[in-house]
């Protein structure tokens, strides 16, 4: 049986291990999100394609939530501390808000190696702030679309 430590390294480690792939991840079903909800003129085939890798992101979105949860020490507590996570795997709605987790990935990765990091924490906020101001257009932009077409 794995000491709490144990279980604690683990999770760290696969986290940094992942961070940059999700964080990849992220921007790229932010691209493809907004690709779906502003009209670019594609076609349906195009737009199913779009549809389908969205939709294995966000499998993938799951798969790591699962495998972060089986590692921490305590299962309910991670959940309860993660709520977007939870939340944009468990709502289609909510999809767009996994991108908030690039604010705190950007965050380590803009920090990483630094003793005084203000600047750079001041960079991750702006740059997170932007982030979180054009998904909350697009959660608009596709609102509005839906209301117009019924």
């Amino acid at each position: 049986m794995k000491t709490f430590e144990d279980r604690i390294n683990r999770l760290k480690k696969y986290e940094q291990q992942t961070s940059t792939t999700m964080l990849v991840l992220s921007l790229a079903y932010i691209v493809l999100y907004a690709i779906e909800v502003i009209p670019t003129g594609l076609n349906e085939v195009a737009l199913n394609f779009i549809l389908i890798f969205s939709n294995i992101i966000w499998v993938t979105f799951i798969i790591d939530l699962i495998i972060r949860t089986y590692l921490a020490p305590n299962r309910i507590q991670y959940l309860l501390k993660h709520p977007i996570d939870v939340l944009s795997v468990v709502l289609p709605a909510f999809r767009a808000l996994r991108a908030l987790r690039i604010i705190t990935a950007g965050q380590w990765l803009l920090t990483r190696g630094s003793h005084l990091a203000v600047g750079r924490t001041a960079t991750a906020i702006v740059i997170g702030a932007g982030l979180l101001a054009f998904v909350g257009a697009l959660a608009f932009w596709r609102c509005r679309k839906t209301v117009l077409l019924e």
